[in-house]
């Protein structure tokens, strides 16, 4: 092989070690690294020709020039040891130098080298920040060279070649500052780079706690806003238009274009206001299968380059191809699924993210989206399944990715809250400017009954990103659970001024304010923008909720059992199984047992391996009085998910109360609802803790107790404004005033029960017994409250 030594003056880069030939100096974080002559050569001539066997022969003249006598093959061997030791690699697994057995070394690490005339923080001392990048045709031989790329998992290696150019920073941007992404200029033909390359760069710079980036769909809602085409390739152009708008710092701008031997690529950080050059990286690769490598070196110089300090870009630096993948093919498909769910798209992104699987079955992030888009749908086990996939490949992942491959385990695999809650507040204060961990900390409060708290996160993710439509969903939320629904109309409108107003969430929420204040224009704007959407169901399902909770319980049947069918037909057979069962709890809470099982049945048919199936199922069961069948469930639920906070916390518990009930314990079934306590407010089961507790207590002949549960109720009506445990509780405090003897205000109860389900069908059983229970009142009952 012909000697292309570089220049003198040439600094060296690679993972965290710097390396200066001409002082003899190797350096590790800034710190020296204690070396020795041979091996400190044996690593010059090997960085000289990175991702190529430097043969034996080659070496030996190298560390031993002239006609000087050794034992050759034991002293390369002995300086190889060496220089493993300095760099703390392992032969039988390494990251940096790789024995090609008989032959020679080769180094297989990204390599950047540095050209004289660049000082030390590796900045071009003479270039000027507005020069253009020099041509590939003049760039001096030497600085073009092979790099083999080991893959992450067993899949073998590529070689190949790139090279990275730096241009001087004109000035630093600031921790916390907003960076805009552009769109990829690809000019090579090559559609593997369409979207593939925007995806890398996202999900690189993410990880570091220095840059805040703006969400896509925070950049897609501005362009919207400004008339601007959303749905097409977003240039710089279009990026510096809203850049202001969005409160944003700097653009980055990335490109990619052929060259005679390769690839080139560019990433130019620009001003926001101006769209003046702040900094530029331009790397080369020689083949396809270098340019991810390639990228992600040039991302870490530019990092340094906008300021970040080294302590950051080296604890944050996870190789880019471990935290996406190896394959063009499947980051390809996986950002054409990114680019649609920054569209509002959501269901339809699934195939996407398979595809991804298929074609790299380690790509962890791609098992992590898929297991949102199921979560979401209230497809559980299949969003576990995903979950679960992504979170044992979480080394093939970011820092910040980990967290995020973290939480969502913890919360849908797992089902333990309180450590998912733990994991987003250490996001937090890695990522303070990452909406996701107040985000989704805001939900998990509501499932764990902290509305205050709820609320409190989401209006700090609306803050730190009020282009994206999920914060402003998530307050919408947490307004209305607090009763606060003049401010949850304000956020809606908010949200509809940016064109964020078309999530599932936000619309279901709609749906409950215009029950609550009687909005039937309302509720039925939001069935017919649910109409022909995927999750229509969900819509369906409100509907069968909101006529239960008026009494019009074979209107409601036909609606939960619309809500199946639409599930069903969308492939979504765990939420069809979920909405049976829905209305199998309200048909016990009723009286009509019979009804109750037949649903347990057909939900069980549908989804007989979901958890949340089979606990809801045990809960349901023991209140029609089925005990047997109710403690088989419960012991399938306790083996398949012992950390399940809703589960064993809430909705075990409740099982296991109405089964010491049935058997007449009523003081052990309030001691079963005793940890159920700090769970009452919970999304997951809609007061009815509180409910089935105040009817232990009605049990027990603790009156005065039980009224006041039911007063709770009713007091948080807000939390859920279609629930039917709002008459049940309402009839409740009328049940417990007249056992308590206080018949007027018993009286007073019970009419306005009846005001409350005054057009309810006539045969529902509970409303027959209260019936009977009024008419029994002294003095007689007025007629027309028997309706």
């Amino acid at each position: 092989m012909a000697d292309t030594k570089p220049p003198a003056g040439t600094v060296y880069r690679f993972g965290n070690f710097e390396l200066v030939p001409d002082a003899g100096v190797l350096r590790r974080h800034g710190d020296r690294v204690r070396i020795q002559e041979l091996p400190l050569r044996l690593l010059v001539a090997l960085l000289e020709q990175p991702g190529q066997i430097v043969s034996r022969e080659v070496l030996a003249k190298r560390l031993w020039p002239g006609n000087t006598f050794v034992e050759f093959d034991q002293g390369l061997t002995t300086a190889a040891a060496k220089l493993r030791q300095a760099l703390g690699d392992l032969a039988d697994n390494p990251r940096f130098i790789e024995t090609v057995p008989r032959r020679g070394y080769r180094f297989i690490a990204p390599v950047a080298a540095t050209p004289p005339g660049i000082d030390e923080a590796g900045r071009a001392a003479s270039s000027a920040p507005d020069s253009e990048p020099v041509a590939a045709g003049l760039f001096p031989r030497w600085m073009l060279w092979a790099a083999l790329l080991a893959a992450v998992t067993a899949v073998g290696v590529a070689a190949g070649s790139f090279l990275v150019q730096r241009n001087k920073a004109a000035r630093r941007l600031h921790a916390g500052d907003v960076l805009l992404l552009s769109d990829f200029e690809n000019s090579t033909g090559n559609l593997l780079f369409d979207e593939t390359l925007d995806s890398a760069l996202r999900v690189k710079l993410q990880e570091s706690p220095f840059f805040n980036l703006a969400p896509v769909k925070t950049l897609h809602a501005a362009l919207m806003q400004s008339g601007r085409n959303s749905a097409s390739h977003v240039s710089a152009g279009d990026a510096l238009a809203v850049c202001q708008a969005l409160a944003a710092n700097a653009i980055l701008q990335g490109g990619i274009e052929p060259s005679a031997s390769g690839f080139v690529l560019r990433l130019r950080a620009l001003t926001c206001g101006s769209g003046r050059r702040i900094a530029e990286q331009q790397a080369y690769a020689a083949s396809p299968e270098l340019v991810l490598a390639a990228l992600g070196n040039t991302i870490d110089l530019l990092r340094r380059d906008l300021g970040e300090p080294e302590s950051s870009i080296s604890h944050f630096a996870t190789p880019i191809m471990r935290a996406t993948t190896t394959s063009l093919a499947a980051l390809r498909a996986f950002s054409q699924g990114e680019v649609k769910r920054a569209r509002g798209l959501d269901v339809e992104t699934i195939g996407d993210y398979k595809l991804a699987t298929d074609l790299d079955p380690q790509f962890a992030l791609a098992y992590a989206r898929m297991g949102v888009i199921y979560t979401n749908a209230q497809e559980m086990e299949l969003g576990r399944k995903n979950y679960q996939k992504a979170f044992d490949l979480r080394e093939h992942a970011t820092e910040r990715e980990r967290l995020y491959l973290t939480s969502h385990y913890y919360s849908a695999v797992a089902g333990d809250l309180e450590k998912a809650a733990d994991v987003y507040k250490l996001w937090r204060q890695l990522y303070p400017q990452d909406v996701i961990a107040p985000n989704n900390l805001a939900d998990i409060y509501e499932i764990l009954g902290l509305p205050g708290q709820a609320l409190e996160m989401a209006r700090e993710a609306l803050r730190i990103d009020p282009g994206n439509a999920f914060p402003y969903a998530t307050l919408a939320q947490a307004t209305q659970r607090s009763g606060r629904y003049a401010e949850t109309r304000n956020v809606w409108r908010q949200a509809a001024a940016k064109n964020l107003d078309n999530s599932v969430l936000l619309r279901s929420v709609l749906f409950r304010i215009g029950f609550a204040q009687g909005d039937d224009a309302l509720m039925q704007d939001q069935m017919k923008w649910a109409a022909g959407n995927p999750r229509e169901g969900e819509f369906w399902l409100l509907m069968g909720w909101s006529r239960m909770a008026t009494g019009h319980v074979r209107e409601a049947q036909s609606y939960f059992h619309q809500a199946q069918q639409v599930a069903i037909k969308n492939g979504f057979a765990e939420f069809a199984g979920d909405a049976g069962e829905d209305l199998a709890e309200f048909e016990a809470d009723f009286g009509d047992a019979q009804s109750a099982q037949a649903e347990i049945r057909r939900s069980l048919a549908l989804a007989p391996d979901d958890r949340n199936t089979q606990a809801f199922a045990a809960l349901i069961l023991a209140n029609v009085g089925q005990l047997r069948a109710a403690e088989q469930w419960m012991n399938r639920v306790q083996v398949a998910a012992p950390e399940n906070t809703i589960f064993m916390k809430m909705v075990l518990p409740m099982a296991r109360s109405f089964i010491h009930l049935r058997q007449g314990s009523a003081a052990s079934a309030i001691d079963d609802l005793k940890p159920v306590l700090p769970y009452d407010l919970s999304r997951a089961t809609e007061m009815s803790s509180i409910y089935y507790r105040a009817q232990a207590l009605l049990a027990a002949h603790s009156y005065k107790e039980a009224n006041a549960e039911f007063a709770r109720i009713l007091e948080y009506r807000a939390l859920c404004p279609i629930s039917p445990y709002l008459p049940l509780a309402q009839l409740g405090l009328a049940r417990s005033h007249r056992l308590a003897g206080d018949l007027e205000q018993a009286r007073r109860e019970y009419e306005e029960f009846f005001k409350l389900w005054r057009d309810a069908d006539a045969g529902i059983p509970i409303k027959r017994s209260a019936r009977t229970e009024y008419a029994l009142l002294a003095p007689a009952a007025h007629p027309s409250a028997l309706q």
